[in-house]
């Protein structure tokens, strides 16, 4: 089955769009929301979706245009036949029509029937069933990188019926070993549940809970026998508990006081420290902050007095510069008033070449202007001699070529139907006699024919005589013919407002003449151009009058000009101008360059000292600051020597208290507190601990005293020895039931294996086509498999030089890639029977896949068409796919598809 085109109509964003498909490559392109998704779906829809389906799904596909319902026709070849498929969804009023190319015609469920068989089906999918149709065919937006093994369930069967057809038949399994194999997997399912438990009643699960039983009485006696065992061992080590503890408590007692008197004297001892600490930190930051005073001042007067050594050889060069600076701005302005002089020579030029330009164009203007008028005179000539014979003309009728013909042949077939008409009628002469003879009441003249086409009656004298014409129906239909000859003539005549044929062609050929030196005329107007004259003419009055308001302005403005007198003297005089102009321009440039220059240097000049200026104000500022701050420092710190005796007197209160916290540090440490309070927790905790232990060890020395004397009715070693006895009787049973359990199993494990090998040998038909595909993509040494397990593929893995793997372990775009492949073979195999072709659709499916890869996948669709598949893709970005050489179908925004070869 191949795709031909395809048209939708009113349904969804579509409001008529059709789309032609090429045989075997065919790439529809367009940015998101131009309905590339929505054609796939019309399509499929017209294939299986019922004309009168309703519901939610047929108000989806409503036009977002208007309120027609949606409609599809679908083009496509099926047995080397094409049909054209039209289908309307509108509930009980949709309606579908087929028809082949031999003229058959389906119309509603017949069509859907004949659809469904050309489509391979018995009948009709019915509408659950529908949009699962052909998914394998379909890889929608979002599903491309899905396991393909699942997606065809409906196929599954033609699938392998087509494997078995190429080969896959061939590897098949005896009868009595199917028999042999169906009766111990019988046997494990009457055994065993799925998750491999024993099944309720069976021999093994029988034993399994004889076991379970034993193993209880067992173990409920074993826990009789060692809770006595604890008891006993309970009442011993509660007592040794509270000997241990009544001796311990007042050792531990003492210790504690100990410990806590030298915890109050470290207490006392980091007091004193901090205190001590205190006193460092303060007396450490004044000694500190006398340094730093002492030393910033040190620093500023070293750099008060480099300022004042630097800064007067910067004031000499200021008053050099300024001198320099006096000179060139001399020089500027002498040579700016040059430059004004030549400025005013070339306005003074340029001004008379401009007027004199006016000029010449004014006398330019007004030549060509007096070409142009009498060029309009000859037009309006042509123009009177035109209104004579196109006055004739309308006077005559209006008469064609057709007409005049018509005309002669009404004139013929009268002439035709008359001669006919005389052919059959009676003829009758009076030749002699004085007697009166009349036909009808009308008098006959003698030797002038009378014909008679119609019954009537001749009187002679007295004697009346009544006359039939021969001929019957036949002269009664010539007749016929003539009236009306005669009257479809006439009409024709009053319709021309002619009188006769001959004034008709008359008429017609003096329009012809008239007509024919009417286009003469007209002719030769139009050769001149005429509204081009009169745009030229009045352009040419608007531009002179410009021109002379123009002169009229200049000259009031330029003095001592002297107007040129022609056309010829203006040129000559335009030229002069322009020679001087061109001079006068050296000259402003040679000015302004060297106005220019000066103006420069000026500027660098001022610009410079500017800089120097600011810069010895700055310095000058700083020094001032600098000196100001250190005046200041010294009024706050004293000078030298007092700074010194400060610096002395806060050094010796460091090393005085420095010593003394040391001692106290000293001390402390030998004290060691953090171990104090740690030894103060630890026996405080031992305390407690002893005294819980003579509490709970009074508590479990009377519960072992109850526990002894309340088990003692019988023997619980010898219990236990019969319980044991009975647990290993019914472990036996159920080693025995499990040996045979697990024969079981691993004969029927056997058996799968071995049809899970036959079933892989069947299916490498398609494993093969698969790889076939995929040698596109991964190179020579790919390989895939698919396995079959009760009927269904799934399984799908691939084998590369970089090992083997299964298709959930994949990539993103490795798993479209495979897929892709996986799709590609299916559709080629079943194509098999749907007249070798089979259309595929790529909704957007490669968007994992990079730009690279995407460029290698194209050559496993390029491969799939030449198979037989029909490869169509869609996508947002077709420049993607332009090595693919698919015809291409671009969508706008607008729906108007535009065809690309």
């Amino acid at each position: 089955m191949r795709l031909l085109s395809l048209r939708v109509q009113n349904y969804r964003i579509h409001r008529d769009q059709t789309v032609e498909f090429d045989a075997q490559r065919t790439l529809i392109g367009g940015a998101n929301e131009t309905g590339k998704s929505t054609l796939v779906e019309a399509a499929h829809r017209a294939l299986f979706m019922n004309h009168r389906r309703g519901g939610q799904i047929q108000e989806a596909m409503k036009s977002r245009h208007g309120s027609e319902p949606p409609e599809v026709q679908l083009r496509f070849e099926s047995g080397g036949v094409e049909y054209d498929l039209s289908k309307v969804f509108n509930r009980a009023k949709g309606s579908a029509e087929l028809r082949d190319a031999n003229h058959q015609q389906w119309t509603g469920t017949d069509a859907e029937q004949k659809l469904a068989e050309l489509l391979g089906y018995d009948e009709p999918v019915g509408a659950a069933q529908a949009d699962a149709q052909w998914a394998h065919l379909w890889i929608r937006q979002g599903n491309s990188a899905n396991d393909p093994t699942s997606e065809a369930p409906n196929e599954q069967d033609d699938l392998l019926a087509r494997i078995q057809a190429i080969g896959g038949g061939a590897v098949m399994q005896s009868p009595r070993d199917h028999q042999v194999a169906e009766r111990f997997l019988e046997t494990e399912a009457s055994l065993f549940n799925q998750n491999g438990s024993p099944k309720a009643n069976s021999e093994l699960a029988r034993a399994t809970s004889a076991v379970e039983q034993a193993r209880e009485r067992r173990d409920q006696l074993l826990a009789r026998t060692e809770q006595l065992q604890r008891a006993i061992q309970d009442h011993h080590s509660a007592q040794e508990k509270i000997t241990r503890a009544t001796d311990e408590l007042p050792t531990l007692t003492e210790s504690l006081k100990s410990t806590e008197g030298k915890l109050k004297e470290a207490e006392k001892l980091q007091q004193q420290n901090k205190q001590s600490e205190t006193r460092l930190k303060q007396v450490t930051e004044q000694h500190q902050k006398l340094k730093t005073s002492d030393a910033g001042i040190r620093r500023l007067e070293v750099e008060v007095a480099h300022k004042e050594a630097a800064i007067q050889p910067k004031k000499e060069t200021i008053e050099s510069l300024s001198k320099e600076h006096a000179a060139t701005e001399k020089d500027l302005n002498e040579a700016t008033g040059a430059l004004e002089a030549a400025e005013l020579k070339t306005r003074a030029l340029r001004a008379h070449m401009d007027l004199t330009r006016l000029h010449r164009d004014r006398f330019v203007a007004e030549t060509k202007q007096a070409k142009l008028s009498a060029q309009k005179k000859d037009i309006n000539a042509l123009s009177e001699q035109l209104k004579a014979p196109t006055a004739q003309l309308a006077k005559l009728p209006k008469i064609e070529d057709s007409q005049v013909n018509r005309l002669r042949q009404l004139a013929g077939d009268r002439d035709k139907a008359q001669a006919a008409l005389d052919a059959i009628a009676t003829g009758i002469e009076w030749q002699a006699g004085d007697t009166q003879v009349s036909l009808d009441g009308i008098a006959l003249t003698k030797g002038e024919a009378q014909v008679i086409s119609e019954t009537g009656t001749l009187k002679i004298g007295d004697s009346v005589i009544r006359i039939h014409p021969g001929g019957g129906d036949r002269l009664e239909a010539s007749l016929d013919q003539l009236k009306q000859a005669k009257r479809d003539l006439k009409d024709l005549l009053e319709t021309l407002q002619v009188e006769h044929l001959d004034a008709a062609i008359e008429c017609h050929a003096n329009r012809q003449t008239l007509g024919h030196r009417i286009e003469q005329l007209k002719d030769k107007i139009e050769s001149q151009d005429p509204e081009s004259v009169e745009s030229e003419l009045t352009e040419l009055r608007t531009h002179l009058l410009t021109l002379t308001s123009e002169i009229e302005r200049q000259t009031e403005k330029v003095e001592s000009f002297a107007a040129p007198s022609d056309e010829s003297a203006a040129t000559e005089q335009f030229q002069k101008f322009k020679t001087d102009l061109t001079s006068a321009d050296v000259g402003e440039s040679e000015a302004r360059g060297t106005a220019k220059a000066l103006k420069q240097k000026f500027a660098d000049q001022n610009q410079q000292l500017k800089k120097l200026e600011i810069a010895y104000r700055e310095e000058e500022q700083s020094l001032k600051d600098q000196q100001t701050t250190r005046q200041t420092l010294i009024q706050e710190h004293g000078d030298q020597d007092a700074r010194a005796q400060g610096l002395a007197d806060t050094q010796q209160a460091v090393e005085t208290t420095t010593k003394e916290n040391h001692s106290i540090r000293k001390q402390l440490k030998s004290l060691q507190p953090e171990v104090l309070d740690s030894d103060f927790k630890r026996l405080s905790r031992s305390i407690q601990q002893q005294q819980d232990n003579l509490t709970s060890a009074g508590e479990a020395l009377a519960v072992a005293k109850a526990t002894l004397k309340s088990d003692g009715s019988s023997d619980p070693h010898a219990d236990l020895h019969q319980a044991e006895e009975a647990l290993q009787a019914a472990n036996e049973e159920l080693a025995t039931a499990t040996r045979r359990g697990a024969s079981i199993r691993k004969l029927a494990e056997l058996f799968r294996d071995e049809r899970q090998q036959l079933a892989d040998l069947f299916t490498q038909p398609l494993g093969d086509k698969v790889a076939e595909y995929l040698r596109c993509l991964f190179g020579a040494d790919t390989h895939a498999k698919v396995s079959l397990t009760d009927g269904q593929f799934e399984g799908l893995e691939i084998n590369r030089a970089l090992g083997q793997f299964s298709f959930d372990t994949l990539s993103g775009g490795t798993k479209e890639q495979v897929a892709a492949a996986m799709r590609l073979a299916v559709a080629e195999l079943l194509a098999t029977d749907h007249d070798g072709c089979l259309p595929i659709v790529f909704d957007d499916s490669f968007t994992h896949s990079d730009p690279q890869r995407v460029k290698d996948l194209q050559r496993m669709l390029d491969r799939a068409a030449d198979r037989g598949v029909q490869v169509i893709v869609l996508t947002c970005t077709p420049s993607d796919y332009t090595t693919l050489g698919a015809l291409e179908v671009m969508l706008a925004a607008s729906n108007r598809p535009e065809l690309q070869s």
